[in-house]
């Protein structure tokens, strides 16, 4: 903040009139117009006083971004949201800052929009989004379709089934809609005709508050009818209603009260269909007013390439980053919640001049924020979807677009929404052509707490189906057998519907990441249609001297820097101890995963354990596997085009660490390239990597702040080293966009036993090599030698060799690293790949005769690097300076691995 004094500005705006502030300044019916047109008068701020308050105006991205620093300022419930405290009380939307009824709902209802419920709602919402299809197609194309209405059908029933498992039926109701779409719709325009007049004038106005219990009368009703029935018929369904019901606070254990329950059901079916029907409705009339329509060819066309003539699938909607940007352009445009607003903790001064006071209300008006010419450009008023793209949002400044809120406060339903806006979208272009029914229609703005379109229509008529029947028939997967199952992402081949006796077979992996073990399960799935039952699915290590004898073995195991993983290293170490035919009767066959970048030790376990194996007696039933270059085979089986056979086998073979391996090219980077490949579509998600769990050293010690814990994250967004598009890490992006509040799933796990400081700290001297973020497990180390050292302990000496490119960049931790390296804790030593460091190492000889244990953590490569340096070291201490080849001198370096030398390698 800065100082109070007479360097500060009047924040401008237009003057008032005694008892009437700035009432005459506002239409009440146009509020946000007024807003809007008197933030481009009073750029970049200005305030006025509405009914017994005094409102700042924020208009440009840099004071919104200023404003949402949540440690300087909160939420405030503006006079129009607290006017719907008549209805909704303390729910979450209306609650005031602190209210211990929000933080019980809050805690109870966030798992419930987690990503994964989210997916799990897809059938109930494309149930509903095919309703719509069909009666638009039951219109036929000579019938103007009030979109708007339409869309508020859609969203009210989608939110209330998936989320209730209620149905409005909006779709099959002759008189209009639903009583409570009209209550609500009237509670909020009554609403904002309240927070533009003094309360002395708003008391007068009896017919107008008799009408407003009246409507809150009927959301109330409905809203208990809705609770009624789930407790009079249970479910066992972990959808909102139940978790309004049953659910408890993990912080304080209460369950939610009944008036806090149908608070909180109003909210939902307010919030969670009032701004999707906008944001569909807006983007309609983008796409048709578009000169040209080229924002509707292309979604259009990116439709077709990814869903085509198949049902759409959950999975399809991740793959559409063209609809994705009209979307995000759309509520840039046109922000259905127009405002939020906060207020600071104390007296503030904001725009480095302008002072707020504690208790003042800060309108943020999106509308003017997300068309700052400063962020995006002179035809920031232009619809244009491409800004929005990945690529371009990424770059962005923080809080350049915020339709969803800010914080802890933000829409806890955008995942939910989003998804069924994207679904909708799908299934429109897919199955309709669109004209405006009134061309030289320009857009009307209807304002309640959010905004819609008002008199927007359009004409929609069938693309591929002549008849509403067979588009009934097409919405219902009537298709082929194949299709439905390619749709679905499931081949055919899986498929085991018989009962004729299935022979026994045993499937072992080695995974520390889950790949494997992922793929091991998998294979186990389809067993079955291979005429083989996979009842054993276990850890190699479980199979230690007790290999089936009976039944095929297959083994699927990677390799992390030439090491087994932790779950297998007790059956590579029992198979190196056998002796010749040992394992005479066993039948085997390996499959090797292993990490790009250990170039010289990739596969090495799953070779070992298939030579070993081998050489013990066992029968190999096969040749050894390897992951990447399988898929390209099963690529170059699925086509009958010559060249495009050969290019795949050479790419499989003399080509693959070059033009593959080495460039990270995918099966969608070759399915793009080669077009004669006739794979299905099925088979292609059959071939893509499992989903696994991201695993991250904390960066700190359990010693330094119990109950606290602290990660150190390179976010990685850079070309794509295939020269095909930008490649975006996806749990780093993920952890980077998330806001203060937002919920992340977590499972701790136990690190390898090597990875730990040694057990006598006061002998043991300490060498930690890091690059980047690699140097987040010793912050933790760091920090525990330091409160050793504050106790009084004498430690052996410890060292930091830590690179990074830039000391002006990147330059990690510096500060507290100076003061742990003045207490003693450490002695830090860097190495700029941009700079010069100009440091002298240490004698690592001395250190390494001295019984000092050597940590890494960074990438593959880097850590294959240092173990190279360190084993040289150790065999010159050991040995003197005598020749020796690399792979005798990794050999002999073997038994000090885990002991004296250990790495913690990511990505």
């Amino acid at each position: 903040m800065g100082s109070i004094d007479e360097s500060l500005q009047d924040i401008p705006g237009p003057v008032g009139l005694p008892f009437l502030g700035n009432a005459l300044n506002v239409d009440p019916n146009a509020t946000l117009q007024s807003f809007i047109k008197l933030g481009r008068e009073y750029d970049p701020v200005y305030k006025l006083s509405l009914g017994n308050d005094k409102v700042v105006f924020v208009n440009t991205r840099e004071l919104v971004d200023e404003v949402c620093d949540e440690t300087r300022f909160k939420k405030i419930v503006s006079v129009s949201i607290g006017k719907m405290r008549q209805f909704m009380a303390d729910g979450l939307f209306t609650a005031h800052h602190g209210e211990h009824n929000w933080g019980v709902a809050h805690r109870i209802l966030m798992p419930v929009f987690g990503p994964m419920k989210i997916r799990e709602m897809f059938p109930e919402m494309k149930d509903v989004a095919q309703q719509l299809c069909l009666k638009w197609a039951r219109y036929g194309d000579s019938v103007s379709i009030p979109v708007t209405d339409d869309f508020t059908r859609l969203t009210l029933d989608t939110i209330a089934l998936c989320a209730m498992d209620y149905r409005f039926n909006s779709f099959y109701r002759d008189g209009g809609l639903h009583p409570f779409v009209q209550s609500m719709g009237n509670a909020l325009a009554e609403c904002g005709v309240q927070s533009q007049r003094p309360d002395v004038v708003n008391a007068l106005r009896w017919q107008a508050q008799k009408d407003l219990l009246h409507d809150t009368e009927i959301m109330r009703t409905t809203s208990q009818e809705i609770m009624r029935r789930r407790r009079e018929r249970p479910v066992d369904t972990p959808d909102l209603l139940n978790a309004l019901l049953n659910g408890r606070d993990p912080k304080t254990g209460e369950g939610m009260t009944d008036d806090s329950i149908i608070n909180n059901m109003i909210t939902f079916l307010i919030a969670g269909h009032e701004t999707t029907s906008g944001m569909l409705s807006f983007a309609f009339y983008y796409l048709l007013k578009q000169p040209g329509r080229l924002s509707l060819k292309k979604a259009r066309e990116e439709v077709d390439n990814v869903v085509g003539t198949d049902a759409v699938e959950v999975e399809h909607l991740a793959k559409l980053p063209f609809i994705n940007a009209i979307l995000r352009e759309t509520l840039r445009l046109q922000p259905t919640a127009p405002i939020f607003s906060v207020t600071p903790f104390k007296d503030e001064v904001i725009g480095g001049k302008y002072l707020v006071k504690e208790g003042d209300s800060i309108f943020c008006v999106l509308h003017n924020a997300h068309r700052d010419k400063a962020v995006f450009g002179d035809d920031a008023d232009e619809f244009k979807p491409e800004r929005m793209l990945d690529e371009n949002f990424k770059q962005l400044p923080s809080n350049s677009w915020k339709p969803f809120g800010n914080g802890m406060r933000a829409c806890i339903g955008r995942a939910f929404a989003w998804q069924e806006a994207l679904l909708v979208m799908v299934l429109l272009l897919q199955n309709f052509e669109f004209e405006m029914a009134d061309p030289s229609y320009e857009l009307q703005v209807k304002e309640t707490l959010t905004i819609k379109p008002d008199g927007f229509e359009i004409f929609a008529s069938l693309r591929r189906h002549h008849s509403p029947t067979e588009l009934l028939s097409a919405l219902s997967g009537s298709g082929s057998a194949a299709t439905n199952n390619h749709a679905n992402g499931k081949a055919t081949s899986n498929q085991a519907n018989d009962d004729t006796p299935k022979k026994p077979m045993t499937i072992l992996y080695g995974s520390n990441s889950g790949s494997c073990e992922a793929l091991a399960r998998r294979l186990a799935g389809d067993a079955a249609a291979k005429g083989f039952s996979a009842k054993t699915v276990a850890a190699l290590d479980a199979a230690t001297e007790n290999l089936p004898k009976d039944q095929p073995v297959i083994i699927i195991t990677a390799s992390y820097d030439g090491q087994p993983a932790e779950n297998a290293g007790k059956f590579v170490s029992w198979l190196e101890s056998l002796k010749e035919a040992q394992l005479k009767d066993v039948l085997y066959a390996v499959f090797g995963c292993g990490h790009r970048d250990w170039t010289t030790t990739l596969y090495r376990i799953p070779k070992l354990i298939d030579e070993r194996l081998d050489a013990v007696g066992a029968k190999r039933l096969t040749q050894i596997g390897f992951a990447d270059s399988a898929d390209i085979r099963v690529l170059a089986a699925a086509t009958t085009h010559e060249k495009t056979k050969a290019a795949l086998e050479e790419l499989a073979t003399t080509r693959f660490k070059e033009d593959i391996r080495d460039k990270r090219v995918s099966v969608l980077d070759l399915l793009e390239k080669y077009l004669a490949i006739a794979l299905p579509f099925g088979a292609f998600l059959n071939m893509l990597p499992p989903l696994r769990l991201r695993t991250y050293s904390i960066s700190s010690a359990p010693s330094w702040k119990p109950s606290h814990a602290s990660l150190t994250i390179s976010v990685i967004s850079q070309p794509a080293l295939s020269g095909s598009g930008q490649y975006s890490g996806v749990a780093s992006n993920y952890l980077a966009d998330l806001s203060i509040g937002d919920r992340v799933y977590v499972s701790p796990r136990v690190t390898k036993d090597a990875f730990h400081l040694p057990a006598d700290m006061s002998k043991t001297p300490i060498v930690m090599v890091a690059a980047g973020s690699g140097i987040a497990p010793f912050m933790g180390f760091v920090q525990q030698r330091a409160g050793e050292i504050r106790s009084g302990a004498s430690l052996a000496p410890a060292t930091l060799f830590f690179g990074c490119h830039d000391p002006e960049a990147d330059d990690l931790y510096r500060k507290e690293l100076d003061e742990f390296e003045a207490e003693g804790a450490v002695r830090v030593h860097r190495a700029y790949s941009r700079k010069s460091a100009g440091f002298k190492t240490p004698d690592l000889k001395k250190l390494w005769a001295a019984g000092a244990k050597f940590y890494v953590c960074g990438s593959p490569k880097m850590s294959s690097e240092i173990k190279r340096i360190v084993a040289k070291i150790a065999f010159e201490v050991a040995e003197g300076p005598k020749p020796m080849s690399e792979d005798d001198l990794q050999q002999w370096f073997r038994p000090f691995e885990t002991e004296r030398f250990v790495a913690e390698v990511f990505a």
